[in-house]
């Protein structure tokens, strides 16, 4: 962020504030438009809340994986709607790559996987379970 660096002058941090400020209103508008979409439909703000209520999630992630994949109804497990956005492992076996890793096959909706990057490095970092599990 070039505001807080030091070496600024006070022009062109007025300027910088001068362009910014109206992308924050902007921001700002957005974002009361989704709560109050959220305010208008209990069932999806119920599912917003439960997803908040996950570590690692917060209301805009929330927000954002309900507006990014389809309704949860539709999947048949857990595993489908984790194929739906690209998170399942994809083995590669050819030659003598037989014991390779698997890799995530990122065939889903890529704006999913990247709501969901921040939020995974979190709960590595601070869940005892997340990390025994990638652990093995």
């Amino acid at each position: 962020n070039r505001l807080t660096d030091g070496r600024l002058t006070p022009a062109v941090r007025a300027s910088w504030e001068q362009v910014v400020a109206p992308l924050n209103q902007q921001i700002a508008q957005i974002k009361q438009q989704i709560d109050q979409h959220f305010d208008h439909h209990p069932r999806l703000k119920q599912q917003r809340d439960w997803l908040d209520s996950l570590p690692g999630i917060g209301p805009d992630t929330a927000a954002r994986l309900l507006g990014e994949m389809p309704h949860l109804a539709q999947f048949a497990s857990a595993r489908t709607a984790a194929a739906c956005t690209g998170l399942t492992p994809q083995r590669q076996q050819s030659g003598t790559s037989l014991h390779a890793p698997g890799r995530l096959s990122k065939l889903g909706n890529a704006r999913v996987r990247h709501a969901l990057y921040f939020p995974a490095l979190t709960a590595l970092r601070c869940n005892p379970a997340f990390q025994a599990f990638a652990a093995r």
